[in-house]
């Protein structure tokens, strides 16, 4: 089984991607959740109400899942690996909740950390990054609110 159809929905999620490219970068985690809350409305439609869809078929819903689950994954180790101090592939969207933080916080307190250490460099600088960082850390958390807000039925 895992023979047979892992390669085809490796095939499929390939030739799919390479038409939308990286727009997955755009809404992060959020966009992922979003995407699979509607597929699987459809597919519960079909399988466990058992409707007969009219614009996609039960297996193409489950291969676009497949998809979905690998972007998440990956945007998820993406966020693991910035945590940790290592440059991703440009990943730039940060994951909610308590145990993780923006991206903008993160980049700030490292901005903070490097101005202080030089000499000659002013409290004013770094206060007005601090706040650049909040203001894109608070219009990133907005969209994503939004995002959810959307997915919600």
């Amino acid at each position: 089984m895992v023979n047979r159809i892992l390669p085809q929905l490796v095939k499929r999620f390939r030739e799919k991607s390479s038409d939308y490219g990286d727009v997955f970068k755009e809404l992060g985690i959020a966009g992922q959740y979003s995407d699979m809350h509607r597929k699987m409305y459809k597919l519960k439609r079909a399988m466990w109400e058992g409707e007969e869809l009219k614009g996609e078929p039960p297996e193409e819903i489950l291969s676009d899942l497949f998809g979905n689950i690998l972007i998440s994954i990956y945007l998820y180790e993406e966020a693991k690996d910035k945590r940790r101090g290592k440059l991703g592939r440009g990943v730039q969207r940060e994951l909610e909740g308590e145990e993780y933080r923006h991206d903008a916080e993160l980049q700030g307190e490292a901005d903070q950390r490097a101005a202080s250490s030089e000499p000659g460099s002013g409290q004013d600088t770094d206060s007005q990054g601090a706040s650049t960082n909040r203001q894109k850390g608070r219009a990133r958390k907005q969209t994503a609110n939004a995002v959810r807000k959307s997915a919600s039925p």
